[in-house]
């Protein structure tokens, strides 16, 4: 793979800014894909990703590089060289611990794992409303509110909730706000 990763690291930067760095690269037949991912967060920390925004793709024909947007990935080309060469998995659900586990790495709740433990309860418990908000009290503090009609999951969100050590709190039999990161000892 012959590209220029100081070209790619500024062209980063002027688009993201300078707390994004270079993180992979997939060579496929055309094209060379370099991922960026935030340099305080870890790839799969939702806080480092930025929406529209795609890998820097160097055209090997006309050795020119570009920071794909979000539409010119799925309208351009580059989709049928995104994945070449590379293995597909189906999307596993992941288990309670591995969710833990990830949550407890990043010391952060990333909306993913929610979403993820809402289907584990579903497929658990039977057909269940499951949705979140937020209190516009709490906009500066990253949480959100689980909205459930199975008391049952309340009370096995509370559990998981006690297991990481954040905080949460209910706000009615059918609500429970959870806090997506450790706020620090008092």
């Amino acid at each position: 793979m012959n590209i220029d990763k100081k070209i790619v690291q500024k062209l980063i930067e002027e688009v993201l800014g300078s707390e994004f760095m270079i993180n992979g690269i997939h060579d496929s037949s055309k094209y060379i894909f370099v991922d960026w991912k935030h340099k305080k967060y870890d790839a799969d920390d939702e806080r480092g990703h930025r929406i529209g925004v795609g890998p820097v793709a160097y055209n090997k024909l006309t050795k020119e590089y570009k920071l794909l947007g979000s539409g010119e990935m799925i309208h351009g080309d580059y989709m049928d060289y995104l994945n070449e060469g590379v293995e597909e998995h189906d999307d596993e659900i992941p288990s309670l611990e591995q969710i833990k586990a990830g949550i407890l790495r990043r010391q952060y709740v990333n909306s993913e794992d929610i979403g993820y433990l809402g289907y584990i309860l579903e497929q658990e418990l039977g057909s269940l409303k499951f949705y979140s908000t937020w209190v516009n009290e709490l906009k500066d503090e990253p949480h959100e509110v689980i909205n459930t009609d199975n008391k049952e999951a309340v009370k096995r969100l509370i559990n998981f909730w006690n297991e990481i050590g954040f905080e949460y709190r209910k706000k009615s039999e059918s609500e429970l706000i959870i806090w997506k990161e450790k706020k620090p000892s008092a």
